[in-house]
C-alpha cells in the first residue's frame, strides 16, 4: 500500500495564508461528476483517509443535482443546488478506508449529472479525514476541480483548484463508485493518484496555519484559469 499524503486546499500560487479557526474549516466539500447514465439511486462506496480519530467519526453522503444558483465563487457555473439523497455512516481511521452508503428502498431517480457532496465530521484539529484521489475515472467523468462550501465562513459553494507548477492543475476527483438500480454508473477507484514521491493523494483538513487564501489578486487569477481550465476527465 502506498503512503498517503495530504494535498491543502487552495491554490499554491496565492501568497496571503490564513489561519483555521476553531471547528472544521469547512462545512461541505463535494466534486460533480458525470455517470453514464441516470438511473435510481441504490448505492455510492467513498475512499477516504483518516488519522487520530478520538471515536464517534461519521461521513455524511449528499447528493445533488447540479442546478443551483451560480455563486461569486463559481464563475457563472452551476452549483449543486436540489439535495436527492442523505445518509450518515460512522467511519474509523484508515489509510486506505472504505464506507458503502446504500439505499435500502430505492426510489431518488438521479439525473445524469450529480455532486457526490461529502461532509466528516471529526474531532479537527486534532484529526485529519478526507477523501482519496484517483485519476482517471474508468466510468464516467468528472471535472478536475472541486466545490467547497463554508470555506472562510463563505456560505456559499465555490470552485477550487490545487495549482501545480508549470500552470498545471492536481485532477482533485474523489475516489467514489456511483451505483443505480440498474447497475454502476460511474467508477474512480481504479487507479491510485500518486505524487511525485510515490504516495497517494487525499484532500485533507490541514494543520491550522497552513491555509492558502483565494482572496484579492490569487481569486481574480483563477476567475480567468477555471473559464480555460474546466475540462471534464473523462473514463
Amino acid at each position: 500500500m502506498n503512503r498517503i499524503s495530504c494535498m491543502t486546499l487552495g491554490t499554491v500560487a496565492a501568497t496571503l495564508a490564513v489561519t483555521a479557526t476553531a471547528g472544521f474549516p469547512w462545512d461541505e466539500i463535494a466534486d460533480d461528476i458525470a455517470l453514464t447514465s441516470g438511473g435510481t439511486f441504490s448505492s455510492a462506496e467513498i475512499a477516504y483517509a483518516g488519522f487520530n480519530f478520538a471515536g464517534g467519526e461519521t461521513l455524511t453522503l449528499n447528493l445533488y443535482s447540479m442546478d443551483g444558483a451560480p455563486t461569486p465563487g463559481s464563475f457563472g457555473f452551476a452549483t449543486p443546488g436540489s439535495l436527492l439523497y442523505s445518509q450518515t455512516l460512522p467511519i474509523t481511521a484508515a489509510n486506505d478506508g472504505r464506507v458503502t452508503f446504500t439505499d435500502a428502498a430505492p426510489s431518488v431517480v438521479l439525473p445524469s449529472t450529480v455532486a457526490v457532496g461529502l461532509v466528516f465530521d471529526i474531532d479537527f484539529p486534532n484529526s485529519q479525514a478526507g477523501p482519496l484521489l484517483f485519476d482517471p475515472p474508468t466510468g464516467g467523468s468528472s471535472f478536475d476541480d472541486f466545490w467547497v462550501r463554508g470555506f472562510e465562513g463563505d456560505a456559499d459553494w465555490a470552485l477550487r483548484v490545487i495549482d501545480l507548477p508549470g500552470g498545471l492543475f492536481l485532477p482533485v476527483n474523489f475516489g467514489i463508485e456511483l451505483s443505480t438500480t440498474d447497475g454502476l454508473v460511474y467508477a474512480n477507484l481504479a487507479n491510485p493518484l500518486l505524487l511525485a514521491d510515490g504516495s497517494q493523494a487525499y484532500l485533507a483538513v490541514p494543520e491550522p496555519g497552513t491555509w492558502i487564501s483565494m482572496g484579492g489578486v490569487g481569486l481574480l487569477a483563477a476567475s480567468v484559469l477555471y473559464r480555460r481550465f474546466r475540462q471534464a476527465k473523462a473514463g
